[in-house]
C-alpha cells in the first residue's frame, strides 16, 4: 500500500513538472521541431487501426524511411539512445487520419501517443495501405504537418500468420544478463545490433509458405518501448527482416502509462487480441527462452489446440531452464502442438520445412545466410553491413 502510494505521487510530481516545462516552452515558443511518428499497424478489410506518436523531431534518432545509420562510435550511439529516452512528447495534440473519403479524428494523451480505428467507405483489398496523417493543432505548432500509417491487411488466403518475439529472438539483447543488456541498448545501432544468424532469411521463408508464393502475415510482439521504434525498423530493413506490425510498450516508471495504448500491452493480452481479429487463420509462435514467451505460447496453445501450428524456441539460457521448457513442450504434445527449443535457426527452419510450413527449397537460402551471418560476426557481438 506505501509503495502504491508512493509511486502515485512520484508519477504525480513528474506529471506536473513536464507540464510546467510544457507550458513554459509553450510561452518562449521554445519547442523543437515536432514529428509525427506512425506505428505500423494492422486491420482488415473494414477497419484499420492507426496508432503513432508527436514528438519533438530530436526524439526520434534515426530518420524513418531514410537510409540505414552508419555504424557510429560508441559515444555517438550513447547520444542517440538519449535523444530517444529523452524525448518530449507532445500531449493534446488533434491530428486527422484519412484514407480516401474516410476520415476520423485521433488526439495523443499525456505521452503523446494516439491510436483509433479507421473504417473505410468501401472493403479494402489485402495488403499495405498508407494512412494520411495531417496535424491539425498542438501547443508546438506544426499544423499540416503530414505523415503516412502504414497498415497491413492480411490476404484472404494466407496459411498461417507468424506472432514472433524480437529481443534474443531476432536479435542479440542479452535479455538474461541485465548489465550486458544495457550496454547494448547504450551503446548499439541498428548497424552494430547483431541479428541471429540466418534469421532473416527463415521469416521471409515463413512468410512465402510453404509453396513459396504466399503474403503470410508476420507481427512483432515484444517488451522492449516504443522509444526504440525507429532503431527497430532500420535494423528489420539492414537485415531484409520482412515488414509487419510492431507492438512494443509503453516503458512507463515514473510516469503513468498510455491511455492511448490501452492496459492490454502484455504480450499475452495482444496474442489474444490478433487471434480475434484474424479467426480464420492459424498461428507459429515464435520466441526464446529468456524470458516467459515459453509459458505464454503454451497458454496461447491450450487456448485455441486447433489454431496453434509450431512453436519455436531460442534456447539462450541455462540447462535448467533447457529443461522447464522441454517439460512445457511435453504438455501441449497431446494437443499435437510441437514445441521446438532449438539454439540455431537452421534446426526450427527444417522442423519448419518437415512440418510443411516453408518451402524445402527454401533451406538453402537459409543455410547461406545463417553461413553469412557467422561469418559476419565478430568477437565483440556486432555485425558487419550486410551486402545489398
Amino acid at each position: 500500500m506505501i509503495g502504491t502510494q508512493i509511486l502515485h505521487l512520484a508519477r504525480r510530481a513528474v506529471g506536473n513538472a513536464k507540464r510546467f516545462r510544457r507550458r513554459t516552452k509553450a510561452r518562449l515558443w521554445h519547442f523543437h521541431p515536432i514529428t509525427i511518428l506512425p506505428f505500423r499497424g494492422f486491420g482488415t478489410p473494414t477497419w484499420l487501426n492507426v496508432s503513432g506518436r508527436v514528438l519533438e523531431a530530436r526524439g526520434v534518432a534515426h530518420v524513418i524511411g531514410g537510409d540505414p545509420p552508419e555504424r557510429g562510435s560508441a559515444w555517438r550511439n550513447l547520444r542517440a539512445t538519449v535523444r530517444r529516452f529523452g524525448s518530449e512528447e507532445i500531449p493534446d495534440a488533434r491530428l486527422l487520419a484519412r484514407l480516401g473519403r474516410a476520415s476520423i479524428e485521433l488526439r495523443t494523451d499525456d505521452e503523446g501517443f494516439f491510436q483509433g480505428r479507421l473504417e473505410p467507405l468501401q472493403p479494402l483489398e489485402h495488403g499495405w495501405h498508407d494512412v494520411e496523417l495531417e496535424l491539425v493543432d498542438s501547443i508546438a505548432g506544426g499544423e499540416g504537418l503530414r505523415a503516412a500509417a502504414p497498415v497491413l491487411v492480411p490476404p484472404s488466403d494466407a496459411e498461417f500468420a507468424v506472432v514472433s518475439d524480437i529481443d534474443d529472438t531476432i536479435v542479440h539483447s542479452a535479455v538474461t544478463n541485465r548489465l550486458r543488456m544495457i550496454r547494448i541498448v547504450l551503446f548499439q545501432n541498428a548497424r552494430t545490433r547483431s541479428p541471429f544468424p540466418g534469421v532473416g532469411a527463415f521469416y521471409r521463408a515463413l512468410k512465402l509458405g510453404p509453396r513459396g508464393s504466399s503474403a503470410n502475415p508476420l507481427f512483432y510482439v515484444s517488451k522492449s518501448p516504443w522509444n526504440l521504434y525507429d532503431l527497430l525498423l532500420a535494423f528489420f530493413e539492414l537485415h531484409k527482416i520482412p515488414r509487419g506490425p510492431i507492438f512494443l510498450r509503453d516503458l512507463s516508471l515514473l510516469e503513468a502509462p498510455s491511455q492511448a495504448l490501452g492496459t492490454g500491452q502484455d504480450k499475452l493480452t495482444r496474442i489474444r487480441m490478433l487471434m480475434a481479429t484474424y479467426p480464420a487463420l492459424p498461428f507459429v509462435l515464435v520466441g526464446d527462452s529468456g524470458q516467459k514467451d515459453p509459458e505464454i505460447y503454451r497458454q496461447i496453445a491450450l487456448e485455441h489446440p486447433e489454431r496453434v501450428r509450431a512453436i519455436y524456441i531460442r534456447d539462450v539460457t541455462s540447462a535448467r531452464r533447457e529443461r522447464e521448457v522441454r517439460a512445457l513442450a511435453e504438455d501441449i504434445r497431446s494437443h499435437r502442438i510441437p514445441l521446438v527449443l532449438a539454439r540455431e535457426t537452421l534446426q526450427a527452419a527444417r522442423h519448419a520445412a518437415d512440418l510443411g510450413l516453408i518451402a524445402p527449397s527454401a533451406l538453402e537460402e537459409i543455410r547461406e545466410d545463417h553461413a553469412r551471418d557467422r561469418r559476419l560476426e565478430t568477437g565483440s557481438g556486432q555485425v558487419a553491413p550486410v551486402e545489398p
